[in-house]
């Protein structure tokens, strides 16, 4: 097959324009652009005390197809920041999706919030440190195992339809 020149600049294009990181739709806030200090922010996906903080915003994590840096790890960090930034105390993770066959990164929905004065919402055990770090590293495992059965198939398939 020959590939012409208006192809390949396509291709390159449409590779250029899309990113490695993730795709991010924020709602009811705007982007901050100064840099933002670190702050503590509890995160919960269990928000039943809504009565003791005010929403502040809302904020999706997407896969842009090309995504590479894209594990539960990274994506709680971005999370961080823009709590931090937004001087939000609570994220609240409303949606979770796991990375799997289809996509290899980590995607969610979550919420910011500020408590009120005198409240505290303490975070999910499921979201210390250490417990992010082995379900990163899980799924990490995970996505190469995928990767490498899909390589074999693939490989496989293409031996038989040569011979």
């Amino acid at each position: 097959m020959k590939l012409n020149k208006t192809y390949i600049c396509f291709l390159s294009l449409l590779l250029t324009l899309s990113s490695c990181n993730y795709k991010i739709i924020r709602s009811g806030y705007a982007p901050y652009s100064g840099k933002t200090e670190s702050c503590e922010v509890s995160i919960t996906k269990d928000l039943s005390s809504r009565d003791s903080a005010q929403k502040v915003g809302t904020i999706k994590l997407k896969d842009t197809g090309f995504t590479t840096n894209c594990n539960e790890k990274q994506a709680l960090e971005i999370l961080k920041e823009e709590a931090c930034s937004l001087d939000a105390d609570v994220i609240h993770l409303v949606e979770e999706t796991r990375p799997s066959f289809s996509s290899s990164c980590y995607r969610c929905t979550a919420e910011f919030y500020k408590t009120r004065a005198g409240a505290e919402i303490k975070s999910d055990a499921d979201y210390r440190d250490y417990a992010i770090e082995k379900r990163s590293e899980d799924d990490k495992r995970k996505s190469q195992t995928a990767f490498w059965i899909s390589f074999g198939i693939g490989f496989v398939i293409g031996l038989l339809l040569v011979l």
